[in-house]
Formats: structure tokens, C-alpha cells, sequence
């Protein structure tokens, strides 16, 4: 059975995480064009890149929270 379909259809919806690997992909084809890509490798390095990535937007989110709440009890 061939991969692509003349019409193909999404498979569902992408989690976050696949969508920053396919996000760092295409971010990797374009600084490096012609590189050929180990995906073991890749994946080491996306999976490194998104748990700092997430720590950093939790903590962001984190203190966006608490500072409202302050805001809020000292109103």
C-alpha cells in the first residue's frame, strides 16, 4: 500500500510534542539542507531541547499565575 494518498486525510489531531519535532525538522532542512538526518540522533536532541523548552514555558506560566493571584488578593 502506498504512503501518500492523492488525497490524504489527517490521521487526527498532532500532540505538542510532535508538533515541536516536526517544527525542529523543518528548522534543521532549512539551516542544513543537504545533511542527511540520523532520526535516532534528531530525536535525542529534540527530546533535550523540548523538556528545557517546557520547563522554561511552565515556569513562565507559573509566574504569570502567581502574580495574578497576588494582584487579585491585594485588590
Amino acid at each position: 500500500m502506498p504512503r501518500g494518498k492523492a488525497d490524504a486525510k489527517p490521521r487526527g489531531r498532532m500532540t505538542a510534542y510532535a508538533f515541536f519535532v516536526q517544527t525542529c525538522r523543518e528548522e534543521h532542512k532549512k539551516k542544513h539542507p543537504d545533511e542527511n538526518v540520523i532520526f535516532a540522533e534528531f530525536s535525542k536532541k529534540c527530546a533535550e531541547r523540548w523538556k528545557v523548552s517546557f520547563i522554561a514555558i511552565l515556569q513562565f506560566v507559573l509566574f504569570i499565575v502567581l502574580c495574578d493571584k497576588y494582584l487579585c488578593c491585594t485588590e
